[in-house]
């Protein structure tokens, strides 16, 4: 297919291929040269063309990289060659042989978004927050209307990282919320998780000096030192900004200089 986007007074195009497609979306490989999220970019497919926005760009030296996530703009076009009344995801079981013997079951906080699925909510997606993945499962802050036993459908979101698994809700409670046994997932997905987890079992004190303020995230406490506006500005404008891209909500508790830090 081909993409064209705006760029100064010169419009780019590039030929591209898609990785999987949704009715929202899909996952492009193929096209450099991108600003990043938030671009709009327009895709045609044979006599077929919508515009797309820019959702995320995979980053060097990660499962992502070289991909490109994008979500249509124009409501109910569907530029793909695929009835998605009849379509089913691909998925492959997720189980202790797939694992490997060495698997380790444990988990690993993290933050991050879920969308989920269950059958006895029919076809209602409930959104909840995520703290913990590992290879066989993660932990959700808190997902009420869900009950034990529960066969689910999960679309985990972690920064750029997207994932999907069927599961089954194993643990309930009102302190540690609730975990989730993975029981399949999204053909393709699986090298993602284990280059996740590896990241996360390192720990993520090793990089944190060297890691970008606005890469930032998860459930530690981060404390910025500054000596003036410029210093703290330049570390809250880039962080507050890639939250926002990546959906989060952002809470801001006012201090004496509330107007120049929300102008910023």
């Amino acid at each position: 297919m081909r993409v064209t986007w705006e760029e100064t007074e010169q419009a780019m195009m590039q030929i591209a291929c898609t990785l999987d497609v949704s009715q929202r979306g899909a996952c492009l490989t193929g096209v450099k040269g991108l600003k990043g999220p938030g671009q709009i970019i327009a895709v045609r497919r044979n006599a077929s063309e919508a515009r797309f926005r820019v959702a995320w760009i995979g980053r060097p030296r990660t499962p992502q990289e070289g991909r490109v996530g994008i979500e249509c703009l124009d409501p109910g076009k569907i530029i793909w060659d695929v009835d998605f009344a009849k379509a089913e995801e691909d998925f492959e079981p997720l189980e202790t042989t797939t694992l490997g013997k060495a698997a380790n079951p444990e988990s690993y906080s993290c933050f991050g978004t879920v969308r989920v699925w269950a059958e006895d909510l029919a076809s209602q997606c409930i959104e909840a927050r995520l703290t913990a993945i590992g290879l066989s499962g993660c932990q959700l802050g808190s997902a009420e209307q869900l009950l034990m036993n529960s066969q689910l459908l999960l679309e985990i979101h972690i920064g750029e990282t997207s994932m999907t698994f069927k599961g089954v809700l194993r643990q309930a409670g009102v302190a540690l919320g609730v975990r989730v046994e993975f029981t399949h997932i999204r053909r393709g997905d699986y090298r993602v998780l284990q280059s996740l987890v590896v990241q996360l079992s390192r720990g993520k004190r090793d990089g944190v000096e060297s890691q970008p303020v606005e890469e930032a995230c998860g459930p530690e406490h981060i404390c910025l030192l500054y000596t003036s506006s410029e210093e703290q500005l330049a570390a809250v404008v880039p962080f507050v900004r890639a939250g926002l891209r990546r959906g989060e909500r952002c809470l801001y508790i006012a201090d004496d200089k509330t107007t120049a830090t929300i102008d910023a």
